[in-house]
């Protein structure tokens, strides 16, 4: 993985699964009074494949956003900064936190373990985990502790361009970082990849 203060850094090509319902994402405390913001038709329909979980590129959002999710039955809440193509002023700041959390805790890791037995074993716990799926990718949440795993994915994808789960290949980006209950949490986003020729 490349140094947070530059250097290479991967973009996913876009790529789109089949949709999904999930809930709408909302600044935290706007719109209704379940934190959901309503959209009117006509802005729904710019969102591809009215996909609405997170604000397009040209939305600027600084303050902080928020989802549900549903989890064995129970519906919970994920709060968070949005980096994942942020044209907010604030987006880089978050997006160095994410990454600095991620180096630091690169040293959790065993040394000289497989990048890829890394992921399947955070996979296998369930510290990294999909959160939601939809026309715009998936959405992972990697638990604090676990950070220093991004830079596993991110140095998996520098070598073979995708990384290989039990479910496909998918290619990572930054999403967003935990706050609250999430504090310290990463969100991932992925699309599918196809299988590593490098």
């Amino acid at each position: 993985m490349a140094n947070p203060n530059g250097g290479w850094k991967p973009k996913c090509p876009d790529r789109s699964p089949s949709p999904s319902a999930y809930s709408l994402l909302s600044p935290a405390g706007n719109g209704s009074r379940s934190g959901r913001k309503t959209l009117t038709d006509e802005e729904r329909v710019r969102y591809p494949g009215s996909d609405t979980r997170w604000p397009l590129p040209s939305d600027v959002v600084d303050k902080p956003y928020h989802f549900l999710y549903t989890e064995k039955g129970v519906t919970k809440a994920i709060y968070y900064h949005l980096v994942y193509q942020s044209t907010s002023p604030k987006a880089q700041e978050w997006l160095n936190v994410i990454l600095d959390k991620a180096f630091e805790e690169a040293d959790n890791i065993p040394q000289g373990e497989d990048p890829q037995i890394t992921i399947m074993n955070v996979l296998k716990s369930r510290k990294l985990k999909v959160l939601s799926d939809g026309v715009r990718g998936k959405v992972w949440l990697l638990d604090q502790g676990s950070a220093g795993v991004w830079t596993c994915i991110d140095d998996i994808q520098a070598e073979k361009g995708t990384v290989r789960l039990p479910s496909g290949y998918e290619t990572f980006e930054e999403f967003g970082w935990g706050l609250k209950g999430n504090h310290e949490d990463i969100l991932l986003i992925s699309r599918p990849g196809e299988p590593n020729t490098k």
